[in-house]
């Protein structure tokens, strides 16, 4: 595996690890964001904040192996 395919797999993790594991760490009403509960608001915060995430994962992913075939050349 390639050093760019690992680092966005890592990068691609944390949106992941956000809305699945740390639920439970941010399992709260208060503080109340945006009229929102915080729990609901850490939701679509990440949902939003996911795309993003994952195109700097791409974008990684390009520059790392467009790198790697120009050395192979």
């Amino acid at each position: 595996m390639t050093r760019g395919k690992r680092l966005s797999l890592l990068l691609g993790l944390i949106p992941f690890l956000t809305l699945v594991l740390a639920l439970p760490l941010v399992n709260r009403v208060e503080p109340v964001i945006l009229g929102l509960p915080f729990i609901l608001f850490w939701i679509v915060f990440w949902v939003f904040l996911t795309p993003f995430v994952l195109m700097a994962a791409y974008r990684l992913e390009k520059k790392y192996d467009s790198g790697e075939k120009g050395q192979e050349q």
